[in-house]
């Protein structure tokens, strides 16, 4: 059974590892994913991509085609790479231009994990 991606009683979504694995693959399978998520810090709107279609390849800020691309309705965009390892909070502030709490960086740094492995088990 695939996980399932997990809402509270209001439909948004929450952190967890069922959710991370869900997402990640769904974004996997070639998905984007929209979704509205939330935890004590705030109330997000999130699109995620993986593996946009490319047409130029010389992107800037270091942004590559095979990037996760998550995007934060109001806050900002950006490319990320895959990786297993935890990304500090203050490189998302950076690229974000705004802190936005401890548990949307851990939902990225989830999501941005399991998609990793996910990958690198293809291989």
């Amino acid at each position: 059974m695939k996980p399932m991606i997990k809402v509270n009683e209001y439909g948004c979504v929450i952190n967890c590892k069922e959710t991370f694995v869900g997402v990640a693959m769904k974004l996997y399978e070639g998905n984007s994913v929209f979704i509205s998520w939330e935890d004590d810090s705030g109330h997000f709107d999130i699109f995620l991509k993986w593996k946009a279609d490319s047409y130029n390849g010389k992107y800037q800020r270091g942004m590559k085609w095979n990037d996760i691309f998550i995007g934060i309705v109001g806050y900002g965009f950006y490319g990320f790479e895959l990786r297993e390892s935890k990304t500090s909070d203050s490189y998302y502030t950076e690229k974000f231009g705004h802190y936005l709490g401890v548990g949307m960086y851990e939902f990225i740094n989830g999501v941005r994990k399991e998609l990793h492995r996910l990958v690198r088990e293809d291989f």
